[in-house]
């Protein structure tokens, strides 16, 4: 996990539904498989691009907007968000305040790491 967050924050790509994880046959990500009205898609009839248009909220008009750590969760995972408030575009509050205290954990071991360290987890980890 520790990986993945340094990757986001080297790179500056949130981790989105449909960018980063997308399940083969149908659904925006393998935890919306169990719910038919997420599904994107058939193999025959592919993806229908007005289902996939509704993942794609604008974070700028979301509470999302003044958070400082908009630009590590992207807005949160949609499938969380959708479980908890039934559209994606909606984070949990709670996970929110959980997940800003983990960012700030990581960015504080990062920031605190030597240069030379930094390259050397960089190097290690092909990032």
């Amino acid at each position: 996990m520790f990986v993945l967050f340094i990757f986001i924050i080297h790179n500056k790509i949130p981790p989105v539904a449909g960018r980063h994880h997308i399940s083969i046959i149908t659904f925006p990500c393998h935890r919306f498989v169990s719910n038919k009205e997420t599904q994107i898609g058939t193999l025959n009839q592919g993806i229908n691009e007005e289902k996939t248009g509704k993942l794609k909220f604008s974070l700028s008009e979301s509470q999302c907007q003044d958070c400082w750590a908009v630009v590590l969760c992207g807005g949160g995972c949609p499938y969380e968000n959708y479980q908890e408030n039934k559209v994606i575009e909606v984070p949990d509050a709670a996970l929110c305040h959980v997940m800003r205290e983990v960012y700030d954990y990581i960015l504080r071991k990062y920031l605190s790491m030597p240069d030379a360290q930094r390259e050397e987890f960089f190097n290690l980890h092909n990032l």
